[in-house]
């Protein structure tokens, strides 16, 4: 399972899809809330749709700010080569997070709630639980996904090489490929290489 968060995921840096993210968070927030009416929203004299798309636009805007400002002060570790399924997650948890603050303060300004230690921390328990598994999941569907593509991808592109000749050879002749280091060098039968 380990080795599973140590694959390469896909980090998007096209602002058009983190546009799309966003959107479709903030799609969620206002279906679930709207939906279900968590945390008192069946309580408060609002239209609930009204209440449910205002948290929803808070949402949008705090995510798109996040994924917007975040990588560009952490380019390192926001890099396309070395982007793992695990970074999406934590990253992904931490936008949640951040979420969640945003809406703890738009809660404050509409005076259903206090700005306490204890209410933001129940804030973000509450935002971490729901969000949590639904995000975990789509990433690890995600990169499935992504994988039976680029695999399918592969070996379409391996049987269909414009040339497929093997070397000729007697069996058994081993050719030897270097490597910087003479441990990692490939051993191979000639008549298993394709050029």
């Amino acid at each position: 399972m380990i080795s599973f968060f140590k694959r390469p995921f896909p980090y998007t840096e096209d602002i058009r899809k983190k546009f799309y993210s966003s959107v479709s968070i903030s799609l969620f927030i206002v279906v679930f809330l709207f939906v279900f009416r968590p945390f008192g929203m069946g309580n408060v004299n609002m239209n609930t749709l009204l209440l449910a798309s205002e948290y929803g636009a808070v949402t949008f805007i705090v995510s798109m700010i996040t994924n917007l400002i975040v990588p560009r002060f952490f380019p390192s570790i926001f890099n396309v080569d070395s982007w793992t399924v695990l970074k999406e997650i934590v990253y992904i948890q931490f936008v949640i997070l951040i979420v969640a603050a945003g809406n703890l303060l738009y809660s404050y300004w509409l005076g259903f709630a206090e700005l306490t230690i204890k209410m933001f921390l129940n804030s973000e328990l509450i935002t971490f639980a729901v969000a949590v598994l639904p995000v975990t999941l789509l990433i690890l569907i995600k990169q499935n996904v992504l994988l039976k593509r680029t695999l399918k991808s592969a070996n379409h592109l391996s049987n269909n090489l414009y040339l497929k000749e093997r070397l000729s050879s007697k069996t058994g002749e081993m050719v030897i490929i270097p490597a910087e280091n003479p441990q990692d060098n490939l051993e191979l039968e000639a008549n298993c290489i394709y050029y």
